[in-house]
């Protein structure tokens, strides 16, 4: 059995607030057909991160839950 530090789980709220800022940072000062443009790909860099994270985090959770060998 393995324990959730808060450290690993400040790391991926971390992770998860970069995710959000590089996609914020990729539309900003952009408008009309630039922005719808951008959005979806952005979007889905987004999601696929925020999916990096969360399965780590399942990881670690399902780690800390099996019972020790």
């Amino acid at each position: 059995m393995t324990t959730i530090t808060p450290d690993k789980l400040s790391e991926l709220a971390e992770l998860e607030r970069e995710a959000w800022t590089e996609y914020r940072e990729s539309l900003r000062d952009l408008e009309g057909r630039d922005y719808e443009e951008v959005e979806a790909t952005s979007w889905e860099l987004l999601q696929g991160s925020l999916a990096e994270v969360e399965a780590e985090r399942t990881a670690l959770e399902a780690e800390a839950e099996a019972p020790a060998a």
